[in-house]
Parts: structure tokens; sequence; C-alpha cells
């Protein structure tokens, strides 16, 4: 009999590490996926803020940098210190100064860094009022990264509910 309870408690355990873990995945994935959509409706403002130039470019990228998912509030960060620093400077080479710190990070996908890339083409170019062809091209791709996340998002959790059953199967297999 007390041989049973050890594997019992053990195979709960097992199993709850699983279900525990799996639960933590879902949650970092959706969080990830939250903050795409905050910097989609961000990028939809700052669009109109370009457009109708109410905001001077440094305060819409520090209100960029305060809406984009965690990995890239800090590159925001040092972009928006370089305009401050450099008035004089285009936004593209402060953009680019900021960009060689952050290239050969493995933190995000070669195409958020291709789209990251080209918000900074468009807001250099939005300095002096956005093109719309262009800004919407910009939305266009972010819908298409935050769709992908989505898609992978629910990849991912299908293999969290998998394992979680998997676990399961053994302790049932475990305790006949």
């Amino acid at each position: 009999m007390g041989k049973n309870m050890v594997r019992l408690i053990g195979v709960v355990l097992i199993l709850l590490g699983t279900v525990g873990i799996g639960y933590d995945r879902m949650r970092q994935i959706k969080k990830h996926y939250e903050g795409l959509l905050d910097w989609r409706e961000c990028m939809l403002k700052i669009q109109g803020d370009m457009q109708s130039l109410k905001k001077p470019l440094p305060d819409i990228i520090a209100e960029l940098g305060h809406h984009a998912p965690e990995a890239f509030q800090t590159f925001f960060m040092q972009v928006h210190k370089e305009l401050m620093q450099y008035e004089n400077s285009s936004p593209k080479s402060c953009w680019k100064e900021a960009w060689k710190s952050w290239e050969n990070r493995e933190i995000f996908t070669k195409e958020e860094g291709q789209l990251f890339l080209e918000c900074g083409r468009l807001l250099e170019q939005g300095s002096g009022g956005m093109f719309e062809k262009e800004a919407e091209l910009l939305i266009e791709r972010i819908n298409i990264l935050i769709q992908r996340e989505q898609t992978e998002m629910r990849e991912r959790i299908k293999v969290s509910m998998y394992l979680c059953a998997t676990a399961g199967i053994f302790l049932v297999l475990i305790l006949v």
C-alpha cells in the first residue's frame, strides 16, 4: 500500500507540474499577443497624429515606446534619447543609431525586424506628414504579424493541452 501511495503522489506532482507549465506558457503567449494588439492600436492613433501633425516626432516615438511590446520598449527609449540629444539629426539617423545596438539580438523574428525597420522608414517620412498609402501598408503588415502570432498561440495551446492529456494517460497507466 505504501508503494502505491508514493507512486500516486509522484504522478499527481508530475501532472500538476505539467498543467502548471502549460498554463504559465499560455499566459505568456496571451500577454505577448495582447501587447501586439495594443501596438497596432497605438500605430493607428499615431498615424492620425502624424497626418495632422498634432505632435512632434520625439513625442510620437515616446508614445510608440510606451505601447510597444516589452521587448521593444528599451529600443524606443534609445531612439527617443537619440532624437532629444541630437536635435538637428534626422529621425532616420537616430533610428539607425539605436538599431545598430539591437540588430543582432535574437528576441524577435526576421519578419518583426523587417517590420520594425519599415516603421522607422515611415516615421522619417512621417516627420513631415505620413503618406497615407505607406501608412496603410505598415498597418497591414502589423495585422499580418498579429494573425501569425495568433495562429502560433493556438498551436502552442494545443501542444500544452496534449502534454496535459499525455500526463493524465500516464497517471492512469501507472495506477492500473
